[in-house]
């Protein structure tokens, strides 16, 4: 039986489609909602992205936790650990009760998160909606939009387990294809939306039914893959509130350490803007908002094909296979490093005299641009290195980005403060905090457990790239 973690040019591409799919969805979406709303109702629209991003917060590490556990799952493992793997195995035999627990156990936990998130965001977001929004568009249909969000929200999460179940089960085609669709119709049924009620319900509308359709769509490549099929009576046989309670226990230790690591690197994110809208003009801040939003997504769809190599990586620690390990990971770091020079280099050469034609004094300067391009490089660096040893189910590394996401924005605001609103100060403080630990503290710590370093990783990856590309038009290999 083949390999079902096996990464192939396949499932590279769809890894890649899915990441800058999902990101360019809401450029596409711009020209229509700016067609259709006015300036107040954009607002709202916005606000309503910025809630809605909050869900990555809900869901506190469960996700990566309950795809990381599958996947051990599916490789043979017969217990769960909450510390490491466990040593005995067997390549032969799935244990599909235990796989069967998992899932229950993540329905019943994305239904408590669902609950919570539901109360919360209701509670609070109602409150804040009132005070800001509800005043000045008064009318029913912004309070009916509101309650249409908020279910959207709760079935968003509460189904949220079903792209971490493909992804545990090595279906990385089949996440990024029901994102791509699932994308493609948000855009489409927002569009008819709009042209049959031109008002903001549209595009919540269309922002819920994305959800619904990106879930279901995972839902049915789920169920129809071959073994699971073969066992589905068994994956549907009823479980006891004890075997739950169980899986819990033994994925809790790692889950909140995953979550504070989502929590740390949403402040990063997010505080960065946010405390450069305190300190600058609104112009400047402009521009580095720019800037930021291109050096961030050059980092995120150059790391994207951590989403294909993952599973494997997860699955070569349940089995111990080191060497596999060692050549996966090379590739995954030389493309992540290759991909990020080249967009780098497209960026700057390309995007950026476009812009300039457009308007030029929103358009980053050389002195801006590049510190960003640094700091996010080692940024998505250090953290995919963080992913890497993750999947051997140890965590290690949490303590260390909530410290350095807590001094960066500490430090930020104190030395912003001092320097009244220096931009220099702002570039390169961040840069520093990383660089004194996380920038090479995780490399470090993964290349000792694996028995290897940065530098041969990145020569061999370069090197196996080399060749696949030579080779490009051969059958779907693995790579």
């Amino acid at each position: 039986m083949p390999n079902r973690f096996e990464v192939t040019r396949k499932s590279i591409f769809w890894s890649y489609a899915g990441t800058i799919f999902s990101m360019a969805s809401n450029f596409l979406l711009l020209p229509i909602v700016f067609h259709f709303l006015s300036p107040k109702e954009i607002g709202y629209w916005y606000l309503i992205l910025s809630i809605n991003s909050l869900i990555t917060l809900f869901d506190f590490g469960f996700d990566p936790t309950f795809a990381r556990n599958i996947a051990y799952v599916w490789s043979g493992a017969k217990t769960l650990k909450s510390h490491g793997i466990e040593k005995k195995r067997s390549h032969a035999d799935v244990n599909y009760h235990l796989l069967a627990s998992m899932i229950h156990a993540a329905r019943v936990i994305y239904m408590i998160l669902a609950i919570v998130a539901i109360v919360l965001v209701g509670f609070f977001g109602t409150m804040y909606m009132n005070a800001v929004v509800f005043s000045k568009l008064p009318d029913v249909e912004y309070k009916v939009t509101w309650l249409v969000f908020c279910f959207s929200l709760f079935l968003n999460l509460y189904f949220g387990y079903f792209s971490a179940l493909l992804r545990g089960s090595g279906e990385i085609d089949s996440v990024n294809k029901a994102q791509v669709f699932s994308r493609i119709l948000q855009i489409f049924l927002t569009f008819v939306g709009f042209l049959i009620y031109p008002s903001i319900l549209s595009p919540v509308i269309g922002l819920m039914m994305y959800g619904i359709i990106f879930r279901t769509i995972c839902s049915r490549f789920f169920w129809r893959d071959d073994e699971v099929r073969n066992h589905r009576k068994e994956l549907k046989s009823p479980m006891n509130w004890h075997e739950i309670k169980e899986v819990f226990l033994f994925i809790w230790p790692n889950t909140w350490r995953d979550g504070l690591v989502s929590m740390s690197n949403y402040v990063t994110s997010q505080g960065m803007s946010l405390i450069a809208g305190a300190f600058l003009p609104l112009s400047v801040t402009g521009v580095y908002s720019v800037g930021v939003q291109f050096a961030s997504a050059i980092g995120t769809a150059s790391s994207a094909i951590n989403g294909a190599y993952n599973p494997i990586l997860q699955s070569n620690f349940v089995k111990r296979d080191f060497d596999s390990i060692r050549d996966k990971t090379s590739k995954a770091v030389a493309a992540y490093i290759w991909i990020f020079a080249i967009a780098t280099v497209g960026t700057l050469l390309v995007i950026f005299p476009l812009l300039k034609l457009i308007k030029p004094e929103s358009v980053p300067t050389l002195q801006v641009f590049l510190p960003l391009i640094l700091y996010y490089f080692f940024y998505q660096q250090h953290s995919a290195h963080a992913g890497y040893i993750a999947n051997a189910n140890i965590i290690p590394y949490a303590k260390a980005f909530l410290i350095s996401a807590g001094v960066n924005l500490v430090g930020l605001w104190l030395g912003l403060k001092l320097t009244s609103g220096n931009i220099y100060f702002l570039l390169f403080f961040p840069i520093v905090v990383q660089a004194l630990y996380n920038n090479w503290r995780w490399p470090m710590y993964y290349y000792k457990m694996i028995g290897s370093t940065l530098l041969t990783s990145i020569k061999r990856g370069t090197i196996a790239w080399g060749k696949t590309f030579v080779n490009f038009f051969k059958s779907d290999s693995k790579i």
